[in-house]
């Protein structure tokens, strides 16, 4: 998925073949199939994401994010899949599909709430160098960004690193040694 903004047509039939895959071989990736909607074509993730109009891949994008807002995904699903297609999607430089990449953005959000730490800081480390090579979608990754900053969900609280807890753990295990060996000295 990080190809080139002149591969659009490579991008879209990699995404349609990823659909049909999932449409055959559900168990591949059983989170990804639930996307799919054969029989309502509307509903189909796939289907609608590599749309002619632009509006239908909004709403994809939409979809997808209340189904990552409710837990439908698993972190693998999140950081291999989704993560690498809404980061193509945001750094699209085609005018007409601004609206999509802010869409994106917005979904972004909600996948990076989820994230684990290492594809977290990931997503803002690619963002952060695109700042430089691309400056025309300056805003637009500035705004990915400030989206995925707006979910630190990581806790910063770190324990002191003084010793104490070491000479407490020393203890309990001096208690633990000297009860095993009551113990011990009883069952003889």
């Amino acid at each position: 998925l990080r190809l080139p903004p002149e591969r659009n047509t490579l991008f879209v039939e990699a995404l349609k073949l990823l659909g049909s895959t999932l449409l055959l071989l559900p168990a591949l990736q059983p989170d990804l199939a639930t996307l799919l909607s054969p029989a309502e074509p509307e509903a189909d993730f796939f289907y609608n994401i590599t749309h002619v109009q632009m509006p239908r891949r909004q709403r994809a994008l939409a979809r997808l994010r209340a189904r990552v807002d409710g837990g439908a995904f698993e972190i693998p699903t999140l950081s291999h899949y989704l993560l690498p297609l809404l980061r193509a999607l945001v750094v699209r430089e085609n005018p007409n599909e601004a609206d999509v990449a802010e869409e994106a953005v917005v979904t972004l959000r909600a996948v990076a709430a989820r994230l684990p730490w290492r594809p977290y800081l990931g997503i803002l480390q690619a963002f952060s160098r695109l700042l430089t090579t691309r400056p025309r979608l300056e805003k637009r990754l500035v705004r990915g960004i400030v989206a995925v900053i707006d979910v630190f969900h990581f806790e910063m609280d770190a324990p002191a690193d003084d010793g104490d807890d070491e000479a407490a753990a020393d203890e309990e295990a001096a208690a633990e040694e000297e009860e095993a060996g009551e113990e011990a000295g009883e069952e003889v």
